[in-house]
């Protein structure tokens, strides 16, 4: 298998303070929603979705809808498109549009939908968000294009100048005086770190104001949980929704040795083992779509496949009907 290495923090000493148990999510969630309004159902694991492709290439949207409801039957509530997991790199605009349709329909008022843009230039920012809010999306990531740090101000507001939607922030390394002029804007209520060090930083200066969720998986959360942080990308929670069930539910118990072994035991090796043909590997072997990527990405082998099963039986997991 491809290797990407990842560091794994030390676990967070046992004088870490944990946040309230929290209620368990609503069947249905009354929409729309104000912004913070969003930001207050941001809790627990999110589901990111990582996009399939069927044998010939074509987006599956099939998988996309199964792959969702299959999250929700285990108790995931927050879904989230992104750029590199959504593969906009890979798709034209046209079935980024086409895909955002299928997510949030498929979301509705059952979670919380947040889609994303990817470098867009304004016109097509203002398109693609006036689109998502007339689906019912409930929030937009926005990644800003490369620019100086004060007309990533400007871009944000407006985006919040032609969207009523929340807007969650995909920028990294911005300075805190920038942080208080985004602040400044309403709808900003989220944010999208990938640097742990940011996580903390702004769950500790912001934690009232914003709601940062990790772009890694449930060690990271573990690590800034003691500074407010609240919701995280869980691997899990895309193949193996049961497992992101079970370290919720005992993060909500406050047993955090058992949230420690849980990281040990599931995230640590996935991340030491993770790359993109890997994970396409292991959507196909629980059940969930194909293992097929757009060329020139190669795809896994049947010989590949067969390392994808025995690594997940080696944790103890199976595919679920």
């Amino acid at each position: 298998m491809s290797s990407l290495k990842a560091p794994f923090l030390p676990l967070v000493l046992a004088a870490v303070i944990l946040t309230p148990s929290l209620p368990a999510a609503p069947d249905k969630i009354k929409k729309p929603l104000t912004p913070r309004q969003v930001m207050e159902h941001l809790e627990g694991p999110i589901f990111s979705l990582v996009l399939p492709f069927d044998a010939e290439g074509n987006v599956d949207h099939g998988a996309i809808r199964k792959m969702i409801s299959n999250a929700m039957r285990y108790g995931v509530r927050i879904f989230n498109m992104t750029g590199g997991n959504t593969k906009y790199d890979w798709i034209s605009y046209d079935e980024v549009k086409a895909v955002t349709r299928t997510f949030v329909e498929t979301v509705g008022d059952h979670g919380i939908s947040i889609v994303c843009t990817n470098n867009f230039w304004n016109s097509r920012l203002i398109d693609y968000l006036r689109y998502a809010e007339g689906l019912g999306a409930d929030a937009v990531e926005v990644l800003a294009p490369r620019m100086p740090e004060e007309d990533i101000v400007e871009y944000f507001r407006t985006a919040a100048a032609n969207t009523r939607m929340a807007l969650s922030v995909k920028n990294v390394g911005l300075k805190d005086k920038t942080w208080r002029k985004l602040l400044e804007i309403d709808s900003v209520v989220a944010m999208k770190e990938h640097d742990i060090r940011e996580y903390i930083f702004l769950e500790a200066k912001f934690a009232d104001r914003l709601r940062v969720y990790s772009g890694g998986s449930i060690y990271r959360f573990l690590a800034a949980a003691p500074y407010g942080a609240k919701t995280y990308f869980d691997i899990y929670a895309i193949i193996a929704p049961w497992i992101a069930k079970e370290f919720w539910e005992a993060y909500q118990a406050g047993n955090l040795e058992k949230c420690y072994e849980m990281s040990k035991k599931y995230d640590v090796p996935i991340i030491e083992n993770f790359s993109l043909p890997f994970f396409h590997g292991a959507l196909e072997h629980f059940g969930l779509a194909n293992r097929h990527l757009r060329a020139p990405m190669k795809s896994y082998t049947d010989e590949q496949m067969q390392e994808v099963k025995a690594f997940f039986e080696s944790l103890g997991l199976f595919p679920r009907e």
